[in-house]
């Protein structure tokens, strides 16, 4: 069994970083290079291919975004897997408003390729505030 090192904890912490800046930047081959190749999307659907389909559109409904990273939390497993939580304050903006989302990923790691990537990623809206924009 390999140990868990510092190095794994960092380039784990960075998936919710990286994640971010693909959405933002809109960049769906970076996007889903974030989760493993057989990625569960929704209950009939895997694989890569597939959540950037599902990806695709969703990232059409608003025109800028910005997510801000919080709080990152992971627990270490075993055998090449660990799990966390991350928070997040995304704003997404749309012809004269800005939707505010406070954010709660629940996050399940896995070492694949030799690169730590995400299991899944379950979100809960903690809340949203809608904000006019000039």
């Amino acid at each position: 069994m390999r140990e868990r090192s510092a190095g794994d904890y960092e380039e784990i912490r960075q998936l919710a970083y990286r994640y971010a800046e693909a959405v933002d930047s809109r960049d769906l081959a970076a996007l889903v290079a974030l989760f493993v190749e057989d990625v569960r999307v929704g209950r009939q659907a895997q694989g890569r291919e597939a959540l950037a389909a599902w990806f695709d559109p969703v990232l059409r409904t608003f025109g800028v975004s910005i997510h801000f990273v919080g709080n990152h939390r992971t627990v270490t497993g075993g055998n090449g897997a660990a799990s966390g939580d991350t928070y997040c304050f995304a704003h997404h903006l749309t012809s004269g408003t800005d939707l505010v989302m406070a954010v709660h990923y629940h996050d399940k790691y896995v070492r694949q390729d030799g690169r730590w990537r995400f299991a899944t990623r379950d979100v809960d809206v903690l809340w949203t505030e809608t904000r006019a924009v000039a």
